[in-house]
């Protein structure tokens, strides 16, 4: 998983040396990041600031030094959740560095910061008017909060992953019937949105995740959350009696599950 950076806002207290401001804001729709926009669950950050290393840099050059820091949710930086999203505050330290934050937020050279971080849960949806929508559910790391000149946009790698959804989407898998099985409730029949045929996101939205197909001898398949069990979902009875009766295994299902007699891209989504 590769590092993604995000602009946020940055300001000053006053005239004091104290700078503070969102890194991120929980359930509000972002602009456009590259043919995408992306929302964060407020769950999102979980332990991610136990579990991480985070600096304040400037234009995210740590050779020139630090401006806070916070070592595994302990130090200068201060990093709250509240009902907003994670709020984050340091006072620009009485240095050669600091007093040239300060000079630039007070002057307004400086206006935005970007926040660093890798996502280990997100899911990809298609809204009806064709705009894709990243909701990220889970953060992995964060990494540092530095004020800059010009904010960045998507990276790179998120903004490759966004090209093969849209061309795993155009490719839709063919399928006869299919039935969604849950945990909690009656197996359903299930016709596609487009009448014959599975798109990418609408079984990630069935599934609610990454999904993983599981092949049967008799040319059907299963279609499975990858990341069910670490998840700890619901084991799903009705779907683990299919594959057990199939494979003869003492494996199990967790989660909705959808049979299908699509033929489909093995790779993982």
């Amino acid at each position: 998983m590769e590092k993604e950076v995000r602009s946020i806002e940055i300001r000053t207290i006053d005239d004091s040396r104290t700078v503070e401001g969102y890194a991120l804001v929980f359930n509000t729709m972002s602009k456009d990041l590259g043919n995408f926009r992306e929302i964060i669950l407020p769950e999102a950050i979980g332990d991610a600031i136990e579990r991480s290393d985070i600096m304040a840099l400037l234009n995210h050059d740590s050779s020139r030094g630090i401006l806070a820091r916070s070592r595994y949710g302990i130090g200068s930086l201060s990093l709250e959740v509240d009902e907003i999203g994670l709020r984050y505050r340091f006072e620009a330290p009485q240095t050669a560095l600091g007093d040239e934050l300060l000079c630039y937020l007070k002057r307004g050279d400086i206006t935005s910061s970007s926040f660093a971080f890798t996502v280990s849960e997100d899911m990809w949806t298609k809204e009806s008017d064709g705009t894709y929508i990243r909701t990220i559910k889970k953060f992995d790391r964060l990494f540092d909060v530095s004020p800059v000149f010009e904010p960045a946009y998507a990276e790179t790698s998120v903004c490759a992953r966004f090209e093969e959804i849209k061309e795993e989407e155009s490719q839709p898998t063919e399928t006869k019937s299919a039935k969604i099985i849950y945990t909690d409730k009656e197996a359903e029949d299930y016709t596609p949105r487009n009448g014959k045929t599975f798109a990418l996101t609408e079984m990630q939205e069935i599934i609610g995740g990454y999904i993983e197909p599981i092949r049967l001898n008799d040319g059907r398949m299963i279609i499975v959350d990858e990341d069910g069990k670490s998840k700890n979902k619901a084991v799903n009875i009705p779907a683990t009696n299919i594959l057990r009766r199939d494979h003869f295994t003492t494996d199990y299902i967790v989660g909705t599950a959808i049979v299908c007699d699509a033929d489909m891209d093995e790779k993982k989504k």
